[in-house]
């Protein structure tokens, strides 16, 4: 059941929050006559589930930037890429550090990192990941090991750029031209993971998986670990997605074969085992899978509830999407083990699950194709795993309140609590394919 949701805002270049306004009343006063209406009688009527949008864009964003392609959120610090950015040389890339607990504005609201090394065509941005102080960026083009064979680089965020210690990088020890080492990325406190979906160890393009122990030194000896799918083959892109929870690592492989050409697979590793183990390697397909569905695309992972994407799934029409949540306390076979999910409104070409995420018992997935707001406009659903599909509050949709055609709302979402954050990469407000994000504040599922 579709649930229309309320969003408070006033948009100028840098939003209005609803506090904000309740605070301010000189603010107030200096909005139109009817906005202000509009505003006492939301204010008053309000929502205890109300939900207020931020719109955020980058201080020196320019046209084709794409700024929120990937974002990452942990607790109050944001994280932005932006690899098509030009500070050094055309789509050398960038990434920006915001610190929610101040305004837009503020001095250390926004920070600005690039590589220290960084060239035009390393794409540094291409996929990021947060664990409290240490932020880990990846540059998939870098050239160090052979043309875009890829790069990462670990930033110590206590720091300040050209300190000892704000930066190191890392390459694999076999990388080659054109693996795309860093394709994506996940950290777990010292753990990291970097994915190479297009090594070439069990054929060409079957992909391949780096663990670092962050506490060693590059040299270190256990300081890199490779994994490659006991049962890879060349295309099957092993390493289109990574997603860590404690010692549990999660590999998307969205071009495997097992229920036809490019049906996708997911593998479950436990990092507490050897490789030699039965129980190192777990293999998810989907139940219904088929031909082109790409499972595996985007995968999240809290605790045991593992939450897989299909965008290309044809459930409501060729494209339209799905996402299918598995049950890791149980085998493949059990009862239980996989629910499946697609939008109530879906439609062809929708890419539903483009992008997923999931913080207890609350999944977010994407839409970026979706046409509400004009063609690929894209949007957001929110789902309460608490509740099953048809009952009331299953289901919450979000579109910009700005949204437009192209926009792309959603092709990359973060979820942490009470924060989701939704980037439109495509959006125009700084010039052409700038970019943008939108910061959703109030309580989601069951909350």
């Amino acid at each position: 059941m579709l649930k229309k949701l309320l969003i408070i805002m006033m948009m100028t270049l840098s939003s209005i929050h609803l506090l904000d306004v309740q605070a301010n009343t000189t603010v107030l006063s200096q909005l139109p006559e009817a906005i202000q209406q509009r505003l006492h009688e939301r204010l008053n009527n309000q929502d205890d589930n109300a939900i207020t949008e931020t719109k955020l864009t980058a201080s020196d964003g320019a046209a084709n930037d794409y700024f929120g392609q990937e974002i990452f959120i942990d607790g109050t610090t944001l994280v932005v890429t932006s690899r098509y950015d030009d500070d050094k040389g055309m789509d050398s890339g960038s990434v920006y550090v915001y610190d929610l607990t101040k305004n837009n504005g503020d001095t250390g609201f926004e920070r600005k990192i690039t590589s220290s090394d960084g060239v035009q065509q390393d794409h540094f941005g291409r996929s990021i990941a947060l664990d409290g102080t240490t932020l880990v960026v990846s540059a998939h083009f870098d050239d160090d090991n052979g043309t875009q064979s890829g790069s990462v680089y670990v930033y110590d965020l206590t720091k300040n750029s050209g300190d000892a210690g704000f930066e190191r990088k890392i390459t694999a020890s076999d990388g080659a031209t054109k693996d795309y080492f860093g394709h994506q990325i996940d950290l777990e406190e010292s753990t990291l993971v970097v994915s190479s979906h297009h090594d070439d160890d069990n054929g060409d393009s079957s992909g391949s998986v780096y663990v670092y122990d962050l506490t060693k030194t590059n040299a270190d000896a256990g300081f890199e670990t490779k994994i490659t799918a006991s049962d890879g083959a060349a295309s099957d892109n092993f390493g289109t997605s990574v997603e860590l929870y404690g010692t549990t690592l999660v590999v998307g492989s969205r071009y495997d074969d097992d229920n036809g050409e490019r049906s996708g697979s997911v593998y479950v590793y436990d990092l507490t085992k050897n490789k030699e183990d039965a129980s190192f390697e777990r293999k998810i397909t989907a139940s219904d899978g088929a031909t082109d569905d790409y499972f595996g695309f985007s995968v999240a992972i809290d605790g045991d509830t593992l939450v897989v994407s299909s965008y290309r799934d044809d459930d409501n029409g060729d494209s339209s999407g799905s996402v299918y949540v598995y049950d890791l306390t149980k085998t493949n076979a059990d009862a239980g083990f996989e629910t499946k999910i697609t939008a109530s409104d879906g439609a062809s070409n929708d890419y539903f699950g483009v992008s997923v995420a999931i913080d207890g018992d609350t999944l977010v997935v994407s839409s970026y194709r979706d046409d509400d707001n004009g063609d690929d406009s894209g949007s957001v659903y929110v789902y309460d795993l608490t509740k099953t599909s048809g009952d009331a509050d299953f289901e919450t949709k979000i579109t910009a309140s700005d949204g437009a055609s192209n926009d792309n709302f959603g092709r990359f979402v973060a979820f942490d609590g009470a924060t989701l954050v939704v980037g439109a990469w495509i959006d125009d407000d700084k010039g052409t394919d700038s970019g943008s994000v939108y910061i959703y504040n109030g309580t989601f599922g069951s909350g």
